[in-house]
């Protein structure tokens, strides 16, 4: 398969299809339905019911609208077992990121609730397109009580393009709990992240709370190589990714870039 390839499609058509609607593989890419309101953020109190966010099932995301773009908003996910779920996602210069397309179409988000890849069915994506080196778009996650043992897979991460354009998929995970000096003084939390077999990590040891993680494979739908395994033991009530395009690209055609985040599940 070449490295402009995923599924057999060119990976630039296949995300333009997950903007429109096209089919990929036999799967239908659906327009990512986007979240709305502002997130919660915790009070410091654990939570007490263990539970999960899948991105197929619960909730019905199709009837979220686009939310508004100023620094202060972002989405409520919905509420699980008692603990609400938030997602803010900013590009580099802080504006709130919303799909699909946004007002800011170099990035894009949303939820893919039926569309399958790396072995996996349904997932919230993150994408970019003709990003230069070191662009990022920054998703923080919150929960409103404290959360453990949050495990979750980012699918697809791959490199593609030729030598002055393309992309490096890579992403910076942190951890934080008292994410807002809420019930204490907000501290790092340790991240285990594991490999699939193409994707490289850094840090990643017991105690260590960064985690770098980088795609070093060209696309490849049909296998679970290109993800990376996430647990967080916690308790915790934030998790930071910083999605960035890490190849030095010197020429002016750029490349559609993805990542996907599978169901998040975790513990009280």
């Amino acid at each position: 398969m070449s490295e402009s390839d995923i599924e057999g499609h060119p990976r630039r058509r296949f995300l333009q299809q997950a903007a429109v609607g096209g089919a990929v593989a036999g799967a239908m890419w659906v327009t990512p339905q986007v979240l709305s309101t502002v997130p919660a953020f915790a009070v410091g109190s654990a939570c007490t019911t263990a539970s999960n966010v899948n991105w197929s099932s619960n909730p019905p995301f199709a009837q979220f609208t686009p939310g508004k773009a100023t620094l202060a908003s972002g989405w409520n996910v919905g509420t699980f077992g008692g603990t609400t779920v938030g997602f803010t996602m900013a590009d580099p210069a802080g504006r709130l990121i919303y799909g699909p397309g946004g007002t800011f179409p170099q990035y894009d988000t949303g939820v893919q609730p039926t569309t399958s890849d790396n072995g996996f069915t349904g997932f919230f994506s993150m994408l970019m397109n003709n990003a230069a080196q070191n662009d990022t778009a920054t998703l923080t996650i919150t929960f409103s009580k404290k959360v453990k043992t949050l495990a979750f897979t980012i699918i697809d991460l791959t490199i593609g393009g030729g030598a002055g354009n393309g992309y490096i998929d890579q992403v910076v995970l942190t951890a934080y709990n008292n994410y807002n000096n809420v019930g204490g003084t907000q501290a790092k939390v340790p991240i285990v992240a594991t490999s699939g077999g193409t994707v490289t990590v850094a840090n990643n040891t017991p105690g260590t709370n960064d985690v770098t993680a980088t795609g070093t494979a060209t696309p490849n739908g049909a296998t679970t190589t290109r993800n990376l395994a996430v647990s967080i033991a916690g308790p915790f009530d934030a998790l930071v990714i910083q999605y960035r395009q890490a190849k030095n690209v010197t020429s002016a055609n750029g490349t559609y870039q993805y990542v996907g985040l599978t169901n998040l599940g975790w513990a009280c």
